[in-house]
């Protein structure tokens, strides 16, 4: 009927088949560990401490300028979204 030219033949033996090596599958849990090197798995309690400490200080930090900031200005609570924002920021150092 028409130009269509509508194909509805289906073809299941190719896209049924999925190899093991194609790109477009994700590697295991397993598979990470072994290319990774181990010193990547070794837990330090030092380390993971000076984070939580860090973190604890950008976010009283951005906390107490956030504080000085909505009782200089009238309008300061405008300047939340700022806030969010570098809040959000100190995720990433």
């Amino acid at each position: 009927m028409g130009k269509g030219g509508h194909n509805t033949r289906i073809e299941t033996s190719h896209d049924q088949h999925i190899d093991s090596t194609s790109p477009h599958r994700l590697p295991t849990l397993s598979e990470i560990k072994v290319k990774l090197p181990p010193h990547c798995f070794r837990p330090t309690v030092r380390q993971s401490m000076s984070y939580v400490i860090k973190d604890f200080i950008y976010i009283t930090f951005t906390f107490i300028l956030m504080y000085q900031i909505q009782t200089l200005f009238k309008y300061g609570f405008l300047f939340f979204p700022i806030y969010w924002y570098m809040q959000g920021l100190f995720i990433f150092m």
